[in-house]
């Protein structure tokens, strides 16, 4: 077998063959989430199951027993509420949230778990709302759009 087919072999099991658990069956130690009857710190995705749909509500992936790497949220109905990174257990790069409506609301980046740099809103019709600058979660400059309504004659 070729090394191009046993690399990609290899690439494919350890992307499929993490382990998958329910956050609400994992043990909190400290701060790092673990398995149960396991010594060593959980590494895999963790789910949050909604108690009223039993769907999906979030989706994280762990290291170590910490966030490190995508994290996914969604509301009841099943639509994406949120999307962004972790990196050793801190948000750090792009941050997405989405409306009820399905249209995004806010992006960004996210460094050491504060808002850095531009953000950009949107109204529920997709029109830009504002867009925010931040150094280290505090705002230091804005502009701010009004809404556009039509009226019928």
């Amino acid at each position: 077998m070729g090394v191009k087919k046993i690399l990609l072999l290899l690439f494919i099991g350890l992307a499929f063959g993490q382990s998958k658990m329910d956050i609400n069956n994992l043990i909190d130690r400290g701060g790092v989430l673990y398995a149960p009857n396991d010594d060593k710190p959980f590494t895999g995705i963790v789910f949050d199951l909604s108690k009223e749909t039993g769907s999906i509500i979030s989706k994280t992936e762990y290291e170590q027993g910490i966030p490190h790497g995508i994290h996914i949220e969604w509301n009841n109905d099943g639509k994406k509420k949120a999307e962004g990174i972790y990196k050793s257990g801190v948000m750090d790069g792009k941050w997405t949230e989405w409306g009820e409506n399905e249209q995004k609301s806010k992006e960004g980046k996210m460094k050491n778990s504060e808002r850095e740099g531009l953000w950009t809103e949107w109204y529920e019709n997709g029109q830009k709302k504002a867009e925010i600058n931040y150094k280290i979660g505090k705002i230091i400059s804005s502009k701010y759009w009004g809404k556009i309504v039509l009226l019928n004659d």
